[in-house]
């Protein structure tokens, strides 16, 4: 997934980062649309409020950012819809204060978040099934196999027979 993040604070050049670290293509330009279509994230500093400021519309990366965000912040997070400056569900502005570093980080690490629910890797239909029959085989294996029960059972704990010797 592409992400464009615009911003030249100090929580800006980390969120780059932390997003690259994680497998996202972090770039200048996207597309308009199409499958390469991605986000567009602004970060923003500001000594105006002590809170982070969230400016978007309705849209699932909103939901999912906003939630990580009042997670990780100790301070209040508002919701600037109605009158905001984006007016795109594929674009988030953020306002951070200035100067305050646990408000930073809670940006920074509720945007990966976020992000990572949207469109991070979904496990598929198929990879499900696979990881049930091989549990169930597993589980059935341990109930027809008396020697599947452990140590314990046959031969006591590992602690008493290292004392009995």
């Amino acid at each position: 997934m592409r992400i464009k993040v615009l911003g030249e604070c100090e929580s800006a050049r980390a969120l780059r980062g932390l997003l690259r670290k994680a497998g996202f293509a972090v770039t200048d330009s996207l597309p308009a649309a199409g499958p390469l279509a991605g986000y567009t994230i602004i970060v923003e500093e500001s000594d105006q409020s002590g809170w982070i400021h969230v400016d978007s519309v309705d849209c699932e990366l909103e939901a999912a950012i906003l939630r990580h965000i009042t997670k990780l912040s100790p301070h209040p997070v508002s919701l600037d819809r109605p009158g905001g400056q984006v007016h795109s569900e594929r674009e988030v502005r953020i306002v951070v204060p200035a100067g305050n570093q646990a408000q930073q980080l809670a940006v920074e690490f509720g945007v990966l978040r976020g992000l990572l629910e949207v469109c991070g890797p979904k496990p598929s239909d198929a990879a499900e099934a696979r990881s049930a029959q091989r549990m169930g085989a597993v589980v059935s294996a341990a109930k027809t196999d008396p020697s599947a029960e452990g140590h314990s059972a046959r031969e006591g704990t590992w602690w008493r027979r290292l004392w009995a010797q």
